[in-house]
């Protein structure tokens, strides 16, 4: 049995393109005929994506993180063209151009009510968009807590760490651009957290928008030098290491059977994660392909949500880009 592997990860950055995954043929690739027997709601594909769609319309950035960002491109002139967007008469002229699935913003992160007025705009114009028979494209954020509004509908969401920290206990962030620190990643080993984005957030955008297709953007994982160490993340670690290796095998793996203090990994300025070229390290081995499995499960486990309340509802994932390359070390 083959116990020691590496992996390689040269030319581990890739180009950020913008491209979408659709999850019309379930996490395990099957085509749309070999799905009719599967019971798996994750696995399902809707019938009416199969003849094709053309999916337009409303900018995907909520208005609150236009002016929070605060970008060069923006100004608060654009609030009329912004509404515009959102109208009858504006997704009437769609419908008329022969565009079939209306796109249009949902959640981006600041925590439902912060972002329920947008909201109950956008089930408005949802509305709009059925009247002239289109579906309904709703755009939700996978990966951002902006926490300043956040911890002020959820205080537990603070005490409690809903979101990633590092080894010293700071919050991981997205960057973009290093001015968007308000944007905390989320802890997905967090339960109170995953049951919060499913019962606020998805269960809305189904029930009340009625959306009939989700786009989850920023499906992505941190980089090597910022390893979750969240108390859920550390205890899922262990767990998925328990249940997916005998104490048998996990002499054979690791060289011991009591992984009680395995942590993540954990670099510094003497030790980069950016000097590895081979990966020997089993213990790194298994906390890349566990990263994996944490968000297949969890984006597994929200489009069975989402199936419950609406089977027909499409979903799709915004990876940062697909060009081939081995991408695990870098990014998911």
């Amino acid at each position: 049995m083959k116990t020691k592997e590496t992996y390689s990860v040269k030319a581990s950055w890739f180009l950020r393109y913008h491209i979408i995954l659709f999850l019309i043929a379930g996490f395990t690739g099957n085509n749309a005929n070999g799905q009719k027997s599967s019971t798996d709601l994750a696995k399902y594909t809707p019938a009416w994506i199969k003849d094709g769609f053309v999916d337009a319309g409303a900018t995907h950035e909520s208005w609150i993180f236009q002016v929070r960002r605060n970008s060069f491109r923006f100004n608060q002139w654009q609030r009329d063209d912004y509404d515009k967007q959102l109208s009858e008469e504006y997704i009437k002229s769609l419908a008329e151009s022969g565009v079939t699935v209306y796109h249009v913003s949902c959640y981006k992160g600041f925590g439902f009510k912060a972002e329920k007025e947008n909201m109950d705009l956008v089930a408005k114009a949802a509305s709009f968009a059925h009247k002239y028979g289109m579906k309904v494209d709703t755009y939700i954020q996978w990966n951002t807590m902006c926490y300043e509004t956040f911890f002020a509908e959820v205080p537990e969401a603070k005490k409690d760490l809903w979101y990633q920290i590092d080894v010293n206990g700071k919050p991981i962030m997205l960057t973009y651009g290093y001015q968007q620190s308000f944007r905390y990643r989320p802890c997905f080993n967090n339960d109170a957290y995953m049951n919060y984005y499913k019962e606020k957030i998805i269960r809305y955008a189904v029930e009340v928008i009625k959306t009939d297709f989700i786009h989850f953007d920023n499906f992505d994982y941190n980089r090597p030098n910022d390893p979750d160490h969240n108390p859920a993340t550390i205890a899922a670690f262990r767990k998925y290491l328990t249940d997916k290796y005998t104490p048998a095998r996990r002499v054979e793996r690791f060289g011991f059977d009591d992984i009680s203090y395995v942590l993540p990994p954990m670099w510094n300025d003497s030790n980069p994660a950016g000097g590895i070229v081979e990966i020997n390290d089993p213990l790194i081995q298994e906390w890349l392909d566990f990263r994996c499995w944490t968000f297949t499960t969890r984006l597994a486990e929200c489009a069975r949500f989402v199936r419950s309340l609406n089977k027909e509802i499409a979903i799709e994932v915004n990876p940062n880009g697909l060009v081939g390359s081995n991408v695990v070390w870098s990014t998911e």
